[in-house]
């Protein structure tokens, strides 16, 4: 398997709306697989992905042979500003994010690998290219924690430096915002 991560562009927009699709929780679905897999929330339509594609410097998707099969959507404080109203987060979530003080921090908003892929170290190497594209800089990540856990999540976050700093709550949503400071591992 070659695996390259680069930085995500406007015309990567289409594969990863149909790929975050495929991964979205539904009513209905078999929780116990959402659970050990990892899933996402909310999968935004095409247009969304173009807007965020245009404005930021830290979203990465992951190719096998010219297939995306895996992204990382990541926005700083100030493209979160700039997508405004467009982003649609729970606005306990845009309250936490706006009022940290670390010097430069960058938010995980989404990480999401095909399920073909899954287990091969991909999210791994997405994580790890933020990272080295961003070395001086806070990573913050939501994880659900009701009413659906995402144990897959947050074994990946953990494993990776993150710690649990504050949940948020948003009607029957619970998310937990894990932090990853500078030089953790």
């Amino acid at each position: 398997m070659t695996l390259i991560c680069r930085r995500a562009a406007t015309e990567d927009a289409p594969a990863i709306a149909e790929l975050a699709s495929t991964l979205q929780l539904r009513a209905g679905d078999d929780i116990g697989h959402a659970v050990s897999q990892g899933f996402l929330v909310f999968a935004k339509p095409r247009e969304a992905y173009e807007l965020r594609f245009a404005v930021s410097q830290y979203c990465v998707v992951a190719l096998e042979e010219e297939q995306i099969v895996g992204f990382l959507i990541a926005h700083d404080k100030a493209e979160l500003e700039a997508l405004g109203s467009n982003l649609g987060y729970m606005q306990t979530l845009k309250d936490y994010l706006f009022s940290l003080s670390y010097p430069h921090w960058i938010y995980i908003d989404q990480i999401a690998v095909d399920s073909n892929f899954q287990h091969k170290g991909i999210g791994q190497k997405m994580h790890d290219f933020l990272f080295a594209n961003a070395p001086d800089s806070v990573l913050i990540a939501g994880v659900t924690h009701m009413p659906v856990p995402n144990e897959r999540s947050l074994g990946f976050f953990t494993k990776n430096g993150h710690m649990l700093k504050k949940e948020l709550q948003e009607g029957e949503w619970l998310c937990g915002m894990y932090v990853r400071e500078t030089g953790t591992r």
